[in-house]
């Protein structure tokens, strides 16, 4: 494809292979690229001048049946097939060329051959060899080639696929326990669409369908499972708007409405669980009024449901819709979960091939956020090593008494990281799995490398599909990030970042990971500070410097050592140095009579033990007029950069050689 777009020919590609489509949108961006089927591509007739089919014949149970679907969306075939060779792979192999021109019989195609360099040729003059085992060919339809050759029946497709024989029933007299997340969409779903008169397509039980009602809305619903049916009417009628919807037994790309009759049409959920939507669609098209909305929304990405068969992306589902309009307006929800998509019918639902294909190479679309009003009340179920002992753990500590200060549900989930047991958590919280929150964003706060181990084990606990997933990860600008660290990552709805030059580092990075920097303070204690400067007997009139001093790292001891020396130097008697030093169990107590032996008499440095997110810790921070960092500008401390969201200066103890860490939106005094 490459190639091909290189040569000024424009294509779309398309594979089974989910990892595939994913490597493809990352590596060839400017290409497209859509996840499907070659025995049902879902794309309008003759909307291809040439399809490639390289090197997939013999990979197919039924070339037959493809080269037929084929044909209908294209006028010729492009193909190469190996001849002879057997592989694992190679469930349809073709021991000689004659087998191969036997896939054409009956079809009204022109067969040309060609060779390696594609120079036309002869059938009597291919040579197959070991080093060359390919046969190169193009089949063209003719004149006489008749559309029914494809073997499209009417019933095709929906029916075939997703018949009520074959399709899992989930609403077998019960209705579905949603999380907020599909809450959320239920309620966008039904500010989004316009309209008195309402089709919803695929409705199962009901649960968005009444939510649309509650508008004042007239709703159609229709699905293929009779059950589902029973079990809206039923809920319908006990929550009082049996006057207001509509719901019988129906087949979506085959239902009985008048033509340009219904103001907006949903498509939810739907088009994931069968090979080719596009009956669907155009029947969606057909039923709503000129000028009228279709709403379509499915999985964003992969998604483990086994009754999901195709998967879309925003590029790819682009690229299907883009059939039939020439403008997509998304929603964009506050979690990564579904993509929403909307166009509308323009003046004629039958668009020209020719204007078809312009549309997919130049359809406008734009993102708007989705009109959510409200989320549910939801708490945080915390997985994290709250009771690390080092400088993150603190900050990990601090975001919990925030979260409980403000009143949110707390739950703990301890990660214990290098099978390090810890002995610093203060919380008396509820604990994975039993008291896990219904309504709750999964808080990952941990180096992605432990994020992935987490993921690798998979423990029963870990529920990813109905949460809203957040990472607060242990990050600096010197952290490297394997390709397992970016597949973790990219499972989050969201990471939260307080250093600009990592967010910029993640909005530039090609896996287009959601970012978003914290500008306040996350755990702020609006306590008095008077008291504080009567226990360390500070004057009022003195300057006061903070600083952290992490028990577990080299840089961070031995800047300490160095900061005392240097202040002891200093003449002035209006300046305070407080040197917090994080409190964990087997610290290092050598370093310590070190450090008090190093501060001797200096009444004007205040040593004292602590951990950082505690009340006592913050407020001492906060009462600071500047911060001292004693780890390097390529590991910057979380508090660090929260004394500046405050417009204190801080002041980095580091080598020439970290310059480049520098982050151009802060501003640090730079020893």
């Amino acid at each position: 494809m490459e190639i091909l777009h290189q040569r000024g020919i424009q294509g779309i590609g398309i594979d089974v292979s989910i990892p595939n489509i994913i490597r493809g949108i990352r590596n060839f961006p400017h290409l497209r690229f859509i996840h499907g089927f070659a025995e049902k591509i879902p794309f309008k007739d003759d909307l291809f001048h040439v399809a490639i089919m390289g090197d997939i014949l013999e990979h197919l149970r039924d070339p037959r049946s493809v080269l037929k679907e084929v044909f209908r969306v294209a006028k010729a075939v492009a193909a190469c097939v190996p001849i002879g060779s057997k592989t694992m792979e190679h469930i349809y192999p073709y021991p000689t060329i004659d087998t191969v021109e036997n896939l054409f019989y009956g079809m009204d195609v022109s067969l040309a051959w060609y060779d390696s360099s594609g120079k036309r040729i002869e059938k009597d003059q291919v040579t197959i060899s070991d080093s060359k085992p390919w046969v190169y060919l193009r089949a063209e339809r003719t004149d006489m080639f008749n559309s029914q050759q494809t073997g499209n029946s009417p019933e095709s497709d929906f029916r075939e696929i997703v018949s009520a024989e074959e399709v899992r029933d989930e609403w077998d007299g019960r209705s579905i326990c949603r999380d907020f997340q599909e809450i959320t969409r239920f309620n966008c779903t039904a500010e989004i669409i316009e309209g008195p008169n309402v089709l919803e397509m695929a409705c199962g039980n009901e649960d968005m369908s009444l939510v649309i009602a509650k508008k004042g809305i007239n709703l159609h619903g229709i699905d293929i499972k009779e059950n589902g049916i029973q079990w809206a009417i039923k809920s319908a009628a006990a929550q009082g708007l049996s006057d207001t919807t509509h719901f019988e037994v129906g087949d979506a790309a085959n239902t009985k409405f008048p033509n340009d009759h219904f103001d907006s049409v949903i498509i939810p959920e739907l088009i994931e669980h069968i090979k080719d939507p596009h009956r669907i669609i155009a029947e969606a098209l057909r039923v709503v009024k000129p000028g009228g909305l279709i709403l379509v929304s499915v999985p964003d990405g992969p998604d483990p449901n086994p009754d999901h068969i195709r998967c879309f992306f925003r590029q790819t589902l682009r690229i299907e819709l883009a059939q039939y309009t020439s403008n997509i307006v998304w929603y964009q929800l506050p979690f990564n979960r579904w993509l929403i998509g909307t166009f509308r019918k323009e003046s004629s639902a039958v668009i020209d091939t020719n204007v078809c294909r312009e549309q997919i190479l130049n359809v406008k679309d734009s993102v708007l956020p989705a009109p959510v009003n409200s989320l549910p009340l939801f708490g945080f179920n915390i997985i994290a090593p709250v009771g690390a002992g080092n400088e993150f753990g603190s900050t990990i500590r601090g975001l919990v008494y925030s979260l409980l200060e403000c009143g949110y549900p707390v739950s703990i989930h301890e990660i214990f990281v290098n099978n390090q047991q810890h002995s610093v958590n203060p919380f008396r919280l509820p604990v994975f799995p039993d008291n896990e929150l219904p309504y709750a964003v999964n808080l990952f706060c941990m180096e992605p490398s432990t994020l992935s181990s987490l993921f690798a084990s998979a423990p029963q606990w870990l529920k990813l599909n109905k949460r809203l997933n957040v990472c607060f990860p242990d990050l600096s600008l010197s952290s490297y990030l394997s390709e397992h660290d970016i597949y973790a990552l990219k499972k989050m709805d969201m990471l939260l970042l307080k250093n600009h030059s990592l967010v910029r580092f993640f909005k530039d990075h090609p896996d287009d990971i959601p970012v978003k920097l914290i500008k306040t303070c996350p755990y702020l204690h609006k306590k008095s500070d008077f008291s504080y400067r009567i226990h360390f007997q500070i004057p009022e009139k003195n300057t006061v410097f903070f600083t952290y001093v992490d028990m577990q790292t080299a840089p961070s001891l031995q800047n300490a050592n160095y900061l005392v020396n240097v202040f002891k130097m200093l003449t002035s008697p209006d300046i305070t140095l407080i040197m917090v030093l994080g409190t964990y169990k087997g610290g290092n107590l050598e370093y310590l009579k070190e450090l008090l032996n190093l501060v001797g008499d200096e009444k004007r440095i205040k040593l004292c033990e602590g951990l950082l997110g505690r009340e006592d810790v913050q407020t001492l921070m906060h009462l600071s007029d500047a911060g001292i960092s004693l780890n390097p500008l390529s590991m910057p401390s979380p508090w660090i950069l929260e004394l500046m969201e405050l417009g204190k200066p801080a002041i980095v103890l580091d080598s020439a050689e970290n310059a480049e860490y520098l982050d151009s939106d802060s501003v640090f005094l730079y020893l």
